[in-house]
């Protein structure tokens, strides 16, 4: 019987302002990605909304209010950072910015809100084919949205 893959968990935050999405680079990488992070070992029984919020403070500061508009996911992939050592199932909620100013950890360089209906998956570095395709299908969906 072939041994079952290991993944980390990680809660991931599509922060909305107006019109607009949150998008960060990584440090180094310069790969996309978004608020939010891994579950530490000591939070298996945490819920879910309290991972969240930790995780999207230490990635853009204890300032930054907001609001998840849902708990059901707007997207779920994968993403691959050295095979074997690495590997983590992202599940993507939707948030509406309310206030504050973002103060980026060290994990990233910088960021955009970058408008859906304008966001070209080609001037973006994706980890994987299928992280790509994720958020493109994600894109496509607010751009066909009314106002």
């Amino acid at each position: 019987m072939p041994k079952p893959a290991k993944f980390f968990v990680s809660f991931k935050l599509l922060l909305k302002k107006g019109n607009k999405i949150l998008v960060l680079k990584e440090t180094g990488t310069k790969f996309f990605d978004i608020p939010g992070g891994r579950v530490d070992e000591n939070e298996i029984k945490s819920p879910i909304q309290k991972i969240l919020k930790r995780e999207v403070r230490e990635e853009i500061g204890a300032d930054v209010k907001y609001k998840v508009l849902n708990f059901a996911p707007v997207t779920i992939h994968r993403r691959f950072k050295n095979l074997a050592k690495n590997r983590a199932f992202k599940i993507v909620f939707e948030g509406k910015y309310l206030s504050g100013s973002i103060k980026l950890s060290f994990e990233h360089e910088s960021y955009e809100w970058v408008d859906p209906k304008r966001f070209n998956p080609k001037d973006w570095r994706f980890f994987s084919k299928e992280e790509k395709l994720a958020f493109e299908s994600y894109f496509k969906s607010q751009k066909s949205r009314k106002k």
